[in-house]
């Protein structure tokens, strides 16, 4: 079974992508912030390697 995406992304499906529906961020920010955590060592993942 399939994920339940709602109304708002049934209109961009049919429509495509309009100015007010679409997410304001793009996907690339949030691959900036997962990059940014992985930077950063804890002291015990630094004992463990």
């Amino acid at each position: 079974m399939s994920r339940y995406r709602g109304p708002r992304f049934k209109k961009i499906r049919r429509l495509g992508a309009l100015p007010g529906l679409t997410s304001k961020r793009p996907r690339a920010g949030s691959d900036f912030r997962n990059q940014s955590r992985s930077v950063k060592k804890s002291q015990y993942r630094i004992r463990l390697e």
